[in-house]
C-alpha cells in the first residue's frame, strides 16, 4: 500500500506496553499516510478516545491492568462505527473476538501483514 493510497483522515490508535513495538508500529503506520496516535496502557487509551475521533483500536491483549480484549468491549460500547484489531502471540483460536468486525494480528507479524490488517479493518481492499 502506498500512502497516497489512504485516506488521510483515518486515524489508527495503537495501544501497545513494549515502548519498541509501539513505536516501530507507529513508524510503519504513519509513513503508510495514517494519523497515529500511541497508548502504553488501557487507561491511557481511553483518555485519548475520549478526547479524540480514532478510527481503528490496534490494541495488544496482553496490556497491564485493563486487558486488551476489555479495552476492545469498552471501545465497543462507546463508538458508533467500531474497527477492532487485536495483536497477540496467542493462536487466535484461542482467542474469543469481542464482534464478527474484530481482526486479528498474530506476532509476530510483518510491515504487510499490519498494513493489510489496518487496511481490511477499514473495508479497503
Amino acid at each position: 500500500m502506498h500512502s497516497q493510497e489512504v485516506d488521510q483522515a483515518r486515524c489508527i490508535l495503537v495501544v501497545e506496553d513494549h515502548l519498541g513495538l509501539r513505536e516501530l508500529i507507529e513508524t510503519i503506520l504513519v509513513n503508510a499516510g495514517y494519523r497515529v496516535l500511541t497508548a502504553a496502557s488501557a487507561d491511557e487509551a481511553v483518555r485519548i478516545a475520549d478526547q479524540r475521533a480514532v478510527d481503528v483500536l490496534l490494541t495488544d491483549l496482553g496490556l497491564p491492568g485493563l486487558n486488551g480484549n476489555d479495552l476492545a468491549l469498552r471501545f465497543l460500547a462507546q463508538s458508533q462505527n467500531p474497527r477492532i484489531v487485536l495483536m497477540s502471540g496467542c493462536e487466535p483460536e484461542m482467542l474469543k473476538p469481542c464482534s464478527a468486525d474484530t481482526h486479528f494480528l498474530p506476532k509476530p507479524f510483518t510491515p504487510k501483514a499490519l498494513l493489510a490488517v489496518v487496511s481490511k479493518s477499514l473495508g479497503v481492499k
